[in-house]
């Protein structure tokens, strides 16, 4: 029996903070990670809420084809001040996370929301969909 995800469905995600409690990190980036959620609305469709003040884009990462990030860049940082976000999801080719997707989002920003809207698994050619072994 396939074991289907009901949604929206809210992530949870690690960082540098959950990595490395005990180091002594600012405040705004503490206030950044609390502030940050990320809504799986559908399979395809990722809602990350972050506080605006604090962040100034949030950039999609795309590791090896094989691990998503999300990095979020700190205002007034010349775009080098950023934290590394590693959603928890499950790695399978049923959602955007493992299939290849990751060139195709189309993003709709709004003041501290960033939604990006991948294809769906049928709208996928075949070949691209199938992760090389």
């Amino acid at each position: 029996m396939e074991n289907k995800q009901e949604y929206p469905k809210t992530l949870t995600f690690g960082s540098r903070l959950s990595r490395y409690p005990h180091d002594n990190h600012p405040q705004y980036a503490k206030d950044a990670i609390a502030g940050t959620t990320f809504t799986l609305l559908a399979e395809n469709v990722l809602q990350v809420d972050y506080p605006e003040a604090l962040v100034e884009q949030v950039r999609t990462v795309d590791v090896d084809d094989s691990i998503f990030r999300i990095d979020l860049v700190y205002r007034n940082s010349g775009g080098l001040g950023r934290e590394c976000l590693f959603p928890h999801v499950p790695w399978t080719r049923e959602n955007f996370f493992f299939n290849r997707r990751f060139d195709d989002g189309r993003r709709t920003t709004s003041p501290g929301r960033v939604v990006i809207e991948y294809p769906t698994l049928a709208e996928r050619e075949p070949s691209k969909t199938l992760i090389p072994r």
